[in-house]
């Protein structure tokens, strides 16, 4: 069933037939950072842009990861590393977007984030006298009767 090898110096190793051609569990993260470096690699050459160095190291994770454990493992193995990595592929294409808007936000949203907004009433305010404002700051109201309300509805219904 195994077998014990030796080599000059050390100990004993084990070989079993269920572990022999497998892939190390660290392949994919390896594949993965390696892909991360080519693809801005490649992405340098033709003029850096974050766009698309996401778009070649999603690539090069899609063809090296998949020719990599066929390689190791056999083309069965290969070929459903193949459907594996698309779906890791499309994950990280899907998600590259959501990001972009998620930092968009952040980005436009802080500096917005003032004591004016969050506390200042809009009793007695209408839509009319927001939009004769004409400067950013000039801009009456603010959140606080959405937080109170916010909060109290959620003080009621639980």
């Amino acid at each position: 069933m195994s077998t014990t090898t030796t080599k000059p110096g050390t100990s004993p190793v084990r070989e079993s037939r269920l572990t022999r051609g497998q892939r190390p569990k660290w392949l994919i993260p390896v594949i993965g950072v390696g892909a991360i470096v080519v693809g801005a690699a490649i992405s340098a050459l033709i003029g850096f842009n974050i766009a698309t160095w996401a778009i070649f190291a999603a690539l090069v994770f899609l063809i090296v990861g998949p020719l990599l454990i066929g390689a190791i493992e056999g083309s069965r193995a290969g070929s459903d590393s193949l459907m594996t990595f698309l779906v890791y592929t499309a994950f990280i294409l899907a998600v590259i977007p959501l990001i972009s808007v998620i930092y968009t936000v952040l980005a436009n949203g802080i500096p917005g984030l003032t004591s004016n907004l969050l506390f200042t009433s809009m009793n007695g305010v209408t839509g009319a006298q927001d939009n004769f404002a004409e400067a950013p700051g000039d801009v009456v109201g603010g959140a606080y009767h959405a937080i109170v309300g916010t909060v109290s509805i959620t003080f009621w219904a639980t």
